[in-house]
């Protein structure tokens, strides 16, 4: 058998074969819930998914996001939930009330060893007859130091930026700034720095940067990641491309030394946050008009179930219609200006959320 043969024969059994993820989320409840959304979203669209393991540690001072976890996961059997053993010599808690990312960042650090040690058990043969393997790890932003634990197994890592690409422009930029100003930003100055941050139509002045930023262990903190990010195979954003056009217009373009960025979003924060309130809600999700898509296929599973009775999602909805009706209390709008004079025009409060 020649040697393409072999290789296309070895690449066609690698696709054949199950695949597991391993997922490595930071433990704040906000980044755990995204990225168990994405892990499920994940799983439903790819049948050659096996299984998807969430390694899983807490903070000291969010022990219950281990149970969070686990009822988010309750109805996705082939998504598990691994947790880590607590670690016995946390920073200490000062640093999280001073510089939050820098604590984040050591207490990742401290992690590196019991996720080697998972990672190990994970990566052995398995009994049974079909064959499972890792495919790669998707990390948090603030896991970027197990990179070097995934290199050290072969294991591509994906970073999850839970973010937008909005805020991965000014990571890109942060390493590019420390390099020329190797310091924390200061206003103290009077003399206010301006900052041309990737994907952004205009500079931005210092005063509207991220307050982590004024505070050097902080920023410290942000630098390392940022300039880590670079060893990624590639950066999954929660947003998608029609909310940040600029921003992913700039990372299209492949730039040199740094990873594909691929937008993944939105993960369904708006279904979680309606579902909790308790609200009865309509909720007009465009779809592809070239393609006969269910609008309720876009959210989480169950979450039609779980509203029903409470809440309608639609494709078009007749807006002057609803908008004159006495029972809606709200309205959520992308401010197009029809939509803005038919607030008005009803007497409907607009909660802003404006688009390009």
């Amino acid at each position: 058998r020649s040697q393409t043969q072999k290789k296309k024969h070895r690449e066609n059994k690698k696709k054949m074969e199950k695949q597991d993820i391993i997922f490595v989320p930071s433990p704040g409840a906000g980044h755990l819930l995204v990225s168990i959304e994405f892990a499920k979203s994940l799983i439903k669209r790819d049948n050659r998914i096996h299984t998807i393991t969430i390694l899983h540690w807490t903070l000291p001072f969010v022990p219950q996001s281990k149970n969070s976890a686990k009822s988010l996961l309750a109805s996705e059997p082939r998504i598990r939930l691994l947790p880590l053993p607590e670690i016995q010599n946390p920073p200490p808690l000062e640093l999280f009330f001073k510089a939050s990312e820098a604590y984040l960042l050591d207490f990742t650090k401290k992690t590196v060893p019991l996720v080697r040690e998972a990672l190990s058990a994970l990566v052995s043969p398995r009994n049974g007859t079909e064959s499972v393997r890792i495919a790669g790890l998707v990390l948090d932003f603030f896991c970027v130091p197990l990179i070097d634990v995934g290199n050290e197994f072969n294991l591509p890592s994906y970073i999850f930026l839970t973010c937008n690409a909005g805020f991965l422009g000014m990571m890109k930029y942060l390493p590019e700034r420390h390099s020329r100003t190797p310091s924390e930003l200061d206003l103290s100055s009077g003399e206010e720095e301006e900052h041309s941050i990737p994907g952004y139509v205009c500079p931005v002045p210092t005063k509207v940067m991220p307050p982590g930023q004024f505070v050097r262990e902080s920023y410290e903190a942000w630098v390392e990641i940022a300039a880590k990010l670079n060893e990624a195979k590639g950066i999954l954003v929660n947003s998608f491309t029609s909310l940040e056009k600029n921003a992913f217009d700039y990372f299209a373009r492949r730039h040199e030394n740094y990873p594909p960025v691929y937008p993944v979003g939105p993960i369904k924060e708006i279904a979680r946050a309606l579902e909790l309130s308790g609200h009865r809600f309509l909720w007009s999700i465009r779809t592809n008009p070239m393609e006969k898509a269910c609008p309720y296929d876009l959210l989480p599973e169950g979450f039609r179930d779980r509203t029903e009775g409470k809440g309608l999602v639609c494709g078009w909805a007749p807006q002057v219609e609803v908008l004159a009706h006495k029972a809606i209390g709200g309205f959520v709008s992308h401010c197009g200006w029809n939509s803005v004079l038919e607030s008005l025009w009803f007497g409907v409060p607009i909660a802003t959320w404006p688009i390009q």
